[in-house]
């Protein structure tokens, strides 16, 4: 048999127990490599196969994959191997079953390698040693103490980089007992033979930092509740802003924040409550006038901070608890978040019997500790698949009477089964309701509750229930029975370190809270705009009598047109460009030479390559004085770049005249450099929009964070429509829509593909179907139902949604197997058909055949003309081709940088198979088949004019409607034309104006 290594390692694994025989032969090489291989792997079974390996002195990195019985060491094998003069050092062993397998790398003779300890920064160090002559043969091992040490995963990605034109192998000695480090010690010795680049000791371990997670920028919301802080009241001082992260990233767009606080008041005393915060930079803290309470002195405003929205929450669900008059057993989930533990204790106070659930052992230690009453077999792991068989063993199988449950989608669905008779089931997570796959109310009891509350209802509720609320919390405080809530605070200036103490809040517990005591004007504003923010500011302008000159250092040409362009359109006359790269863009240098020109200005363009030293900084702005006082300096770009930044402002602070920085990059989770207005944005946004307010206050420390970028020049007028508008936008969703899709094929019958089948909607009762006196809507969807449920969940009427098969069926013959079904469910007219985007074509030829049958039919036409969806579609020969980027880039999405290198996969089924694991490969290769055959059939819709004889009601996005009237008119004879305001198509198939219309427009008879 012969296999490429990827296939080879897949297939081995589902081989352990079968003799297979396996020859590695090289795949065509590129003609750029026909000198040297990169990389090699030999594999062999048995010891004396080594005498037939190849010499591989023309490959660079050479590794050796043994699979071996158990009674064979790998250690065995390096031995035999060196008596053949062939050296091999063990990259990772383990056994599994009845063999042992080992990594082997084989060490090359020739090398000299020097030893350097680091005294500086790691990077300084090797461009030191790139620029100093050396010999081919000779490398570096950099050995890097702890006090040296700086964040992983900056460092990292440079290090490797380059270890590309430098020969070295770094070793950092974590360990504060480290002894010191020599090649002639075998501890370390042995690790350098294993030839890794990256060597960690930690705890004295040797490991790498392959893996480690990469730090995600803070919630912007965070970020922005720090610019109102100090204006929220003249009555309430804020000391600390408890804050809800998990709630804040599920939070539904428009959906204020909620915030509990605590403080002292003018008077002194102390205070507690819920604020409220609409999203964006313009909305501010606003205090509830109602939640509001009034704390002894005694009581810590830290842990005070931490109760209100979980008490409030607690007391809204005890409301519910009591209503149902049973023995009360309450099944609480993710029984660490404060609200779960303020619910515990109300519980506990009743003599409930309660069971709870846990992320980790952290968090069970957590609960057991704040609540000795709950038996430890009561708190289970709710990662662990049999989570609730305690509930249900302490119920003998009846379930709980209360189900709390604050977990995502899969989990609760889990936690669903475990509701009792006449119980209720509380939702708070929002993250459930974001899932377009219906709730499986099939499986829930009619005489079950079922109840949706979260974080954000405190902010709507009514004020009567409000007043009532502040009764029970009143009630708690005065007792002195509340919990005390652990909780972890964190100031202003640990606001970059926020997601981290996300992290260890969400699986220890608690309660996080952000100190602001100490928060006053002169603090950075870290704030974050769009596109739309700024339309209405003032427009900065160069003095046209000032002779001033502005320095730009950047990483590439390219990175600095934008920058160049908005200076010269603002009248700025003197430039000096500086970049690091040596290799010129020739578009970019002809449209900055170009706006030169237009403009009459003087533009002089040098290297940035000295500016890594001091004097090399003051040699640039020397050239930029020469042009007139220095107003500004741009840097883009430079953060990789690590020590011109701080040459900058060693300059700065060295000479006499003052200029302001503005440092423009895309690293988010980079700090700030001191004393500059930075403008974090990537390489595609336009930042234009927020220069003009930076350069109005340059000399003002602040952040701006660039998003929802269109490009330059771009406009609303701008925008078209794209083919991923009407595609799933994540691996989860595709999940999501198979699972669904394959529950409902093992429903099909024998001799049919395509037929209508119930779904859930605000219809009371099916059963009145039978005597003809509700007239049901027939929706047929582009690909599932998933992605029109938030349609869905909103008609009042019963819906039966079509179920195809993609087999190889015409588009007639779906029709006519669609109105077969139509016909057995209802059996004569009016009709209403609802078809979106990619099943428009269907829907109109479904109508017509209603027609010809004499039935009167309203057709409504989500975004699913036939001709404009055609025009979205890429070319016939490369369908395929694109599908597979589309899923490329989900991967990438969910896992950045694993398809780095993969990009060249030319079958959809191999790309699947790249899929990572928690997602079930056989779901998401069913929804990318319908997705595929659906736009297949669009296509071949695309040279007939099909002409609706019936009522067509078509509804468009308005920024994207480039459809009129007399457009439709060719399209059917009685046809509407609706434009509905809203920002992309998910947005459309939530707003109210297509259900109303729906009911409005339809045929119904009643």
């Amino acid at each position: 048999m012969i296999y490429s290594v990827l296939s080879f390692l897949k297939t081995f694994e589902s081989n352990i127990n079968k003799p297979v025989k396996v020859e590695f032969v090289p795949t065509q090489l590129s003609t750029k490599h026909d000198s040297k291989v990169a990389a090699s792997i030999t594999y062999i079974s048995d010891p004396k196969e080594l005498t037939h390996l190849p010499n591989g002195e023309d490959v660079d990195n050479s590794y050796l994959f043994v699979a071996v019985p158990s009674k064979i060491q790998i250690k065995s094998i390096v031995d035999t191997a060196s008596k053949f003069k062939r050296k091999y050092a063990v990259i990772y062993e383990q056994q599994f079953n009845s063999h042992n397998y080992g990594l082997l790398k084989k060490n090359k003779s020739g090398q000299k390698w020097k030893v350097c300890h680091v005294s500086k920064s790691v990077l300084s160090t090797l461009d030191d040693l790139n620029s100093d002559g050396r010999t081919v043969n000779e490398g570096f091992v950099l050995v890097v103490p702890k006090s040296q040490f700086v964040n992983p995963t900056v460092m990292m990605p440079k290090i490797l980089k380059k270890a590309r034109k430098i020969k070295i192998r770094c070793f950092f000695l974590l360990d504060d007992d480290a002894s010191p480090f020599s090649l002639d010690k075998k501890f370390y010795r042995e690790q350098f033979e294993k030839n890794v680049v990256v060597n960690v000791l930690k705890n004295g371990k040797w490991g790498s930092f392959r893996g480690t997670p990469l730090r995600r920028p803070a919630p912007t919301d965070v970020a922005q509740i720090l610019p109102h802080v100090n204006q929220v009241s003249e009555e309430v001082n804020i000391r600390y802003i408890g804050l809800n992260p998990a709630s804040t990233k599920r939070r539904t767009k428009g959906t204020p924040a909620v915030l509990d606080y605590s403080g002292t008041t003018s008077s002194g005393g102390h205070v507690m409550g819920i604020a409220h915060k609409n999203e964006g930079f313009e909305g501010k803290i606003l205090l509830d006038p109602v939640f509001q309470w009034t704390l002894p002195d005694s009581f810590p405003l830290a842990e005070a901070a931490s109760l209100p929205s979980a008490y409030l929450m607690a007391h809204l669900i005890m409301k519910e608890i009591l209503i149902v008059n049973t023995e009360h057993k309450v099944f609480i989930l993710n029984g660490q978040t404060p609200v779960s533990m303020a619910l515990i204790s109300l519980c506990l106070g009743r003599n409930f019997e309660v069971y709870t659930t846990v992320p980790n052992e952290a968090a069970r230690q957590l609960v057991s500790l704040m609540f000795p009453q709950i038996p430890k077999s009561n708190i289970t792991n709710h990662n662990s698949e049999d989570f609730y068989v305690p509930v249900m063993f302490g119920t003998k199988g009846c379930g709980a009477d209360v189900v709390v449950c604050d977990l995502p989608y899969k989990q609760m669905l889990s936690a669903w089964k475990c509701s009792g008779r006449y119980g209720c089931f509380i939702n708070l997570n929002e993250e459930t309701t974001d899932h377009n796959a219906p709730l499986p109310m099939g499986m829930f009891r009619f005489s079950n509750g079922y109840y949706f509350y979260p974080l954000s209802k405190l902010a709507k509720l009514p004020e009567e229930v409000k007043i009532q609320l502040h009764t029970l919390v009143k009630e708690s405080l005065s007792s002195g029975r509340m919990v005390h809530m652990p909780h972890q605070s964190m100031s202003i200036k640990e606001i970059g370190e926020l997601n981290s103490y996300v992290e260890k809040i969400t699986e220890q517990g608690g309660k996080l809270l952000l100190d602001v005591g100490t928060y006053y004007k002169a603090n950075t504003i870290r704030t974050t705009t769009s596109n739309d923010s700024l339309k209405e500011q003032i427009e900065w302008i160069a003095d046209k009598h000032s002779q001033s000159s502005f320095a730009i250092m950047s990483s590439s040409v390219g990175r600095s047109v934008n920058i160049v362009e908005w200076l010269l359109d603002r009248g700025v006359k003197n430039i000096v460009l500086s970049t690091l790269d040596a290799e010129n863009d020739s578009d970019a240098v002809r449209k900055i030479n170009t706006s030169t020109s237009k403009h009459e200005a003087t533009l002089l363009m040098t290297s940035a390559k000295v500016a890594h030293t001091a004097a090399g900084v003051e040699g640039t702005l020397n050239q930029a004085r020469r042009l007139g006082k220095i107003s500004t300096i741009f840097t883009i770009s430079l953060v990789n770049n690590d020590t011109v930044l701080p040459h900058i402002q060693k300059v700065m602070n060295d000479v006499p005249e003052s200029f302001s920085i503005i440092n423009i990059h895309r690293e988010p989770d980079v700090c700030e450099v001191e004393n500059t207005v930075t403008i974090i944005c990537d390489d595609e946004s336009d930042c234009s929009h927020v220069l003009s307010q930076a350069m109005s206050e340059p000399n003002k420390p602040a952040t701006y964070v660039v998003s929802d970028a269109k490009g330059p020049g771009a406009s609303d007028g701008d925008v078209d429509e794209s083919i991923e508008d009407f595609l799933p936008s994540s691996l989860q969703e595709l999940e999501d829509m198979g699972r669904l899709l394959c529950l409902k094929d093992a429903k099909l019958g024998p001799q049919t593909s395509a037929t209508f089948m119930q779904t859930t909607s605000l219809a009371v009762d099916m059963s009145d179907l039978e005597h003809g006196d509700v007239v049901p809507v027939f929706v047929i969807p582009a690909f599932c139902e998933t992605q029109l449920r938030p349609l869905l969940s909103r008609l009042m009427y019963p819906c039966f949604v079509a179920h195809v098969y993609p087999d190889g069926m015409s588009a007639e013959q779906v029709a006519a197997q669609l109105f077969e079904s139509m016909i057995k469910i209802q059996s004569k007219g009016p009709y209403t058909i609802v078809s979106e985007t990619w099943s428009g074509g269907v829907g109109m030829l479904l109508g017509n055949l209603l027609t010809d049958s004499r039935h009167e039919v309203s057709l409504f036409l989500l975004q699913g003309i036939p001709s404009k969806m055609c025009s979205l579609l890429p070319l016939e020969d490369s369908l395929n081709e694109y599908m597979i980027k589309i899923l490329h880039r989900l991967i990438e999405n969910e896992q950045p940088g694993q398809m780095k290198g993969l990009s060249g996969t030319k079958r959809l089924e191999a790309a699947v198979k790249l899929l990572p694991k928690e997602f079930d490969k056989a779901f998401v290769s069913r929804s990318l088949q319908t997705i595929q055959r659906s736009l297949h059939l669009t296509r071949s819709l695309s040279n007939r004019q099909i002409y609706l004889r019936s009522n067509l009601v078509a509804m468009e996005i308005s920024q994207f409607c480039k459809l009129s009237i007399d457009e439709l008119g060719e399209v059917s004879k009685s046809a509407q034309l609706v434009k509905i305001d809203c920002e992309n198509y998910k947005e459309m198939l939530s707003h109210s104006r297509p259900t109303k219309l729906i009911a409005e427009e339809a045929l119904f008879s009643w």
